[in-house]
């Protein structure tokens, strides 16, 4: 389903259950409750062990990667190694008890795939003479390294992130996100598609309706400012 979508029908929730003025709800607050509501109800799937489908999943398509030195990773190896790093930061992905929300990491043609780590991990990994080759992945910094390669020139991620959006202007703009926020001209938000199953979509309507109610009610109302609304509607007649 669309963001613009679920954007809308929120709203209309919220306009049946709200007896106060909605002027305040924008669309940008709207999907930033949709964000947090829409992790929360994943992570809730994924700490009860429940496999999550492909429609929550999405693909950081074409993650173009630059060579980096010892200095800029902390590296711990030989004088002289060299790691691979994302050339830009990457989308968060959710985190959950069992774990990061990245389901994968892989060669553009999928053939290769690199295993989860960690920097800990890896430094006792290079004392073992079965793994210490072994080229994989982790995240730091929200950067993507790649040990053991220096060759490799983009890999896609895909897995489940905290702002569908975020996902979609990254892949628009083919290295790195769009500088900006909702409103640039990079990618409609409107437009994409919240990486969501759609059994779970009513959920996450009523709980979002339910908190915006909840905030707002407890926002003072500005009647100075709607009473000198209604003098200059009276002295325009």
């Amino acid at each position: 389903m669309l963001i613009r979508d679920v954007i809308s029908r929120v709203k209309s929730l919220y306009n049946r259950g709200a007896a106060s003025d909605d002027s305040r709800l924008s669309n940008r607050h709207i999907y930033s409750k949709i964000r947090s509501v829409r992790s929360l109800l994943i992570k809730r799937q994924q700490d009860k062990r429940t496999a999550l489908s492909p429609w929550n999943i999405q693909v950081l398509e074409c993650l173009q990667l630059e060579t980096v030195d010892p200095a800029t990773c902390d590296c711990v190896e030989i004088k002289g190694c060299k790691l691979l790093r994302s050339k830009c930061e990457i989308p968060r992905a959710i985190q959950t008890k069992i774990g990061t929300g990245i389901e994968n990491v892989s060669s553009l043609d999928g053939t290769t795939i690199f295993s989860p780590t960690t920097w800990a991990k890896k430094k006792y990994k290079s004392g073992n003479k079965y793994t210490s080759k072994q080229s994989d992945y982790f995240i730091r910094d929200n950067y993507l390294y790649i040990t053991h390669n220096t060759v490799l020139q983009r890999v896609s991620i895909s897995g489940v992130f905290e702002n569908p959006y975020e996902v979609d202007r990254f892949n628009n703009d083919g290295n790195c996100a769009c500088e900006g926020d909702l409103v640039d001209a990079c990618a409609n938000p409107m437009d994409s598609t919240l990486a969501l199953d759609e059994y779970l979509i009513e959920p996450l309507m009523e709980l979002c309706v339910k908190e915006l109610i909840q905030i707002f009610a407890q926002m003072p109302e500005d009647n100075e400012n709607n009473a000198k609304s209604t003098e200059v509607t009276k002295d325009a007649e």
